[in-house]
């Protein structure tokens, strides 16, 4: 009887902490360069997350990118590119 008692005081002090430690907000856990850009690239509207996964590998930060769509060299469908390219607004760039 008295292990089963011990395992319910424990219990309670387990729930306890839960209770007075609060979960961070989303926004307050630390992510790394990497994880920033993946989520950026994941909110671009027709870029999925495996397509963002193929991004980030070839280009590690949104200035590779950036450098990449002006140069003409990034290798991927026209259609990617060109959401791309409309994202981060080089289209116009371009015309002038």
């Amino acid at each position: 009887m008295a292990d089963k008692d011990e395992y319910r005081k424990l219990d309670k002090l387990v729930e306890e902490a839960k209770k007075t430690q609060p979960e961070a907000p989303m926004e307050q856990i630390e992510q790394s360069e990497e994880d920033k850009w993946f989520m950026e690239l994941t909110k671009i509207k027709g870029i999925g997350i495996e397509r963002a996964k193929d991004i980030g590998r070839a280009f590690p930060s949104e200035n590779a990118l950036i450098g990449a769509l002006k140069d003409n060299t990034v290798h991927f469908r026209n259609d990617v590119v060109n959401l791309l390219k409309n994202h981060f607004q080089l289209n116009k760039q371009e015309d002038k």
